[in-house]
């Protein structure tokens, strides 16, 4: 019986982007994603609409990624994040081979809970070849599972030690020099 060839594993790319207002995240989000040929990004406060499209419902976010290349803001209602951010979720899983940006990460997640969507993004979105970032001001807010699954952070000025102690694993000692970086420096770790 001829063995079956198993596909080769993506490997995981997850990269968070903290601190408080004004300490670059956007610009730093902006950076990593300029290369991406395919790329949807969870844009809450509407931030990202230069040299992309941009759309407001889920119908039209599953047309425009139905082609070969895109590169979208999704700007959801407010009025339902949660089912909206797991639509968001089940759609970037089912396409695959792309980089799902979500800003403002700590109004979909929370410290001890993550949307089963989103966690099966963060755990298994490498089987599919998808690449995460989020952002987010304050990291103790978010949950752990993205926390415990980044392969990257970027971090500005965090004066709670709270926020700078969740990061402390990744950054060692140099995590609590977040208190006092000044806009916009940030700390980087990559695994």
């Amino acid at each position: 019986m001829a063995r079956r060839k198993s596909a080769k594993l993506e490997n995981a790319d997850i990269v968070g982007v903290f601190g408080g207002s004004g300490t670059g995240k956007t610009w730093r989000m902006r950076a990593i994603t300029k290369r991406d040929k395919r790329l949807i990004i969870w844009d809450v406060m509407g931030e990202y609409d230069v040299r992309m499209q941009v759309v407001d419902t889920m119908p039209e976010l599953l047309e425009v990624v139905r082609s070969g290349s895109f590169r979208v803001s999704y700007r959801p209602s407010f009025d339902e994040l949660a089912s909206e951010f797991s639509r968001f979720c089940r759609v970037a899983y089912a396409v695959g081979r792309l980089r799902a940006v979500v800003e403002e990460l700590n109004q979909v997640t929370k410290p001890s809970y993550a949307p089963p969507d989103w966690l099966n993004l963060c755990s298994r979105g490498r089987h599919r070849g998808v690449r995460i970032a989020g952002a987010s001001q304050r990291p103790a807010q978010v949950d752990k599972g993205f926390i415990g699954n980044m392969t990257e952070v970027y971090a500005g000025r965090l004066p709670y030690k709270n926020d700078w102690k969740s990061l402390e694993p990744l950054l060692g000692v140099d995590a609590a020099k977040l208190a006092t970086l000044k806009k916009p420096g940030q700390l980087h770790w990559k695994a």
